[in-house]
């Protein structure tokens, strides 16, 4: 017996996951401006695509 590819709750948990993840990118650059005052070239050139 094979298992179904896709199921009822794939859809919702891909959403899930990727507002999850954006709103976590979108802390973390904000986050590290106002606390810790990185510089914005710093933030979108380093940090962004390595958290990414």
């Amino acid at each position: 017996m094979r298992a179904p590819i896709f199921v009822k709750g794939d859809l919702d948990g891909f959403f899930g996951l990727f507002i999850d993840n954006l709103l976590q990118l979108m802390v973390i650059a904000v986050l590290c401006q106002a606390v810790c005052g990185f510089p914005p070239e710093l933030i979108y050139a380093r940090i962004l695509p390595g958290a990414a």
